[in-house]
């Protein structure tokens, strides 16, 4: 921090860190895939996919303890947490895609169901307050997690999340410049979850808590196209989303309706040089209402409210593709913001609020040329540059506010054959740049100037 108490982002220690040097966290697992399909005739083609994925984790980790601001006195606050956990999940989607006509009318009707089960049958949780560190002359060698009393033991865990869907959704090309399709979804979610645990800090008791929670929805979408040209389109979408609360039981002030989502597109899509360059354009809009805050009248933080939630909003532009046989380019650039629709009744957040570690704007491009004379065939060399605006990085304090930043890549390619080498240098400057925070004086740097080289054959 500088003397007249603004932050000096330029001159932060980007080697600093809350965590121990010994800490790790560890996440393995396995998964398969397996999908079949069938064309019955021409216009009929039936599709399974199924997906299973296992994973176990294992953590020791210190960190802040996310007080507000970060650093007093020149010392940040620690916790420690240990923890490990099982989790296992299985996806299946059944849908058969059948076109027909109707006069000069086509017709595609996608119908199908859904279905996906997750599972977390075990996870133990401890914590305790660590030492505090001093940020600027950090002593990792107090830190002995062997040695530590633990003032937090979630010894019983077991969650389940479970999702039915069945669909039909229709796209019908009225002629060869209009498009109209339409959907209606409904999905039925069942949720469950069971802890129990000892808080040490405030007493012995073992503590047991959960929820079971089932709701359902019918969920429309749908949408038109009009292409007044071969190679130009312009569209409008309309959908919904639908999502239960995390709890519902009356003693935490439910049962509550769930989160609801109303999204609005509308843009535009170009193919020009026969093709091979894309561009687009979109505007959208999408509101969120039921969603749960703290009930500031309850004295035990237990309670919640449901109230009016937030709005997103923005534009977005792309072009991808070739502009030439030899040069490639990528574009985008993105504007939004989010805000409330009302103040939060406990004060904790105003309408004009803006929301935690979210750039209003981003932006890059990325320029790939290939030679092709004869001397210097095979060889390709690229350059790119990122932009992202500022951004809040902190959920207590609004002034807390990271600067812009923008940072440049470059690299160079050789092919012979079926064999390519690539060399790239990402952060070519080496920029010191933040990409986010979650407490007043505690954010995390970007990645420095780093290189990479890579082999890559085709057989």
């Amino acid at each position: 921090m500088k003397a007249d108490s603004t932050w000096d982002f330029k001159n932060m220690d980007v080697k600093f860190s809350a965590q121990d040097p010994d800490d790790y966290t560890l996440d393995k697992g396995h998964s398969g895939e397996l999908s079949v399909s069938h064309n019955f005739t021409d216009n009929v083609k039936l599709t399974w996919l199924n997906r299973y994925v296992y994973n176990e984790g294992y953590a020791s980790n210190h960190g802040s303890d996310y007080a507000d601001p970060a650093v007093v006195n020149d010392t940040i606050h620690r916790w420690y947490g240990k923890w490990d956990y099982t989790w296992h999940n299985y996806q299946t989607n059944l849908f058969a895609l059948i076109k027909f006509k109707t006069g000069k009318i086509k017709h595609q009707l996608l119908t199908g169901f859904d279905y996906n089960y997750q599972r977390q049958p075990s996870y133990h949780y401890t914590a305790t307050a660590a030492p505090p560190l001093n940020v600027n002359n950090p002593d990792y060698s107090v830190d002995r997690p062997k040695e530590y009393q633990y003032t937090f033991d979630l010894p019983q865990y077991d969650y389940q999340y479970v999702t039915n869907a069945v669909y039909v959704q229709e796209q019908v090309d009225l002629n060869q410049y209009i498009k109209l399709s339409a959907a209606i979804r409904y999905d039925h979610y069942s949720f469950y979850w069971k802890y129990a645990y000892h808080d040490y800090s405030s007493d012995s008791v073992f503590h047991s808590d959960g929820e079971s929670i089932t709701a359902h929805a019918f969920i429309p979408r749908g949408g038109i196209v009009i292409n007044p040209w071969k190679n130009i389109a312009f569209y409008y979408s309309y959908s919904q989303s639908f999502e239960p609360q995390w709890l519902n039981a009356v003693n935490r002030g439910g049962p509550f309706p769930p989160t609801k989502g109303k999204q609005h597109e509308v843009g535009y899509k170009g193919e020009f040089f026969k093709s091979r360059l894309f561009t687009g354009v979109s505007l959208y809009q999408i509101d969120y209402t039921n969603v749960l805050v703290a009930d500031p009248s309850d004295t035990t933080g237990r309670r919640y409210l449901s109230v009016e939630g937030m709005r997103s909003k923005g534009i977005e532009l792309n072009a991808q593709g070739n502009v030439s046989p030899n040069i490639q380019i990528m574009a985008n650039y993105s504007y939004g913001t989010i805000k409330y629709f009302g103040d939060a009744v406990d004060g904790s957040w105003k309408k004009t609020d803006r929301q935690l570690n979210v750039p209003r704007t981003i932006w890059g491009l990325f320029v790939n040329y290939k030679f092709i004379d004869r001397a210097l065939e095979g060889l390709g060399i690229n350059a790119g540059v990122h932009h992202e605006g500022n951004r809040v990085a902190s959920w207590f304090n609004q002034d807390f506010v990271t600067p812009a930043f923008t940072y440049l890549d470059a690299g160079l390619s050789y092919s012979y054959k079926k064999a390519t080498v690539y060399f790239n240098v990402n952060n070519v400057t080496d920029v010191k740049y933040i990409t986010g925070g979650y407490v007043t004086g505690l954010v995390y740097p970007g990645t420095p100037r780093n290189f990479r080289i890579s082999i890559n054959y085709v057989f």
